[in-house]
C-alpha cells in the first residue's frame, strides 16, 4: 500500500506537503521529499527485478543442493540485478534531475516574497 501510495502522488505534491505542512527548512524537506519518493520506486524496481527471475532457477537451485541463502546470493541476485540495474540508474538520473524541480519550488515561495518587499520599496505609481 505505501509503495503505490507514494508513487501514484507526484513528487511536486510530496515537496509541497513536506515543505509547507511539516513547515521543514528547504534543505531538509528536499532530502525527506526524494527519499519517501525514491524508496518507493526503488522497491518496485527491486520487486520487479526478482519477480523477472524464472522460478525454475530456484528449483535448480534446490535439485543442487543449494541452501535458500545460497541460492539467493548465487543464482537469483545476479541475474535480477542485470535485469535492476538500467531502471535503477534511470531512477537516480530522475532524481539528479528533479533536484533542480526541488530548488526551484521551495525558493520560488522566498522569490515571491524578496519581489514584493522589492516592489514595496523601489516602485513609485505615476
Amino acid at each position: 500500500i505505501y509503495i503505490e501510495f507514494v508513487r501514484n502522488v507526484p513528487n511536486l505534491l510530496w515537496i509541497f506537503t513536506i515543505f509547507l505542512v511539516f513547515k521543514m527548512k528547504s534543505t531538509p524537506a528536499g532530502i525527506t521529499a526524494f527519499t519517501l519518493f525514491t524508496s518507493a520506486a526503488l522497491a518496485e524496481i527491486i520487486r520487479g527485478g526478482l519477480n523477472a527471475v524464472d522460478k525454475g532457477q530456484y528449483e535448480a537451485g534446490m535439485s543442487q543442493g543449494f541452501t535458500s541463502a545460497q541460492i539467493l546470493y548465487h543464482i537469483i541476485l545476479p541475474q535480477a540485478i542485470r535485469k535492476m540495474l538500467p531502471a535503477i540508474i534511470s531512477q537516480f538520473v530522475t532524481v539528479i534531475k528533479d533536484t533542480s524541480l526541488l530548488y526551484s519550488v521551495i525558493a520560488l515561495q522566498e522569490l515571491f516574497g524578496a519581489s514584493q518587499i522589492l516592489m514595496g520599496r523601489y516602485f513609485e505609481p505615476e
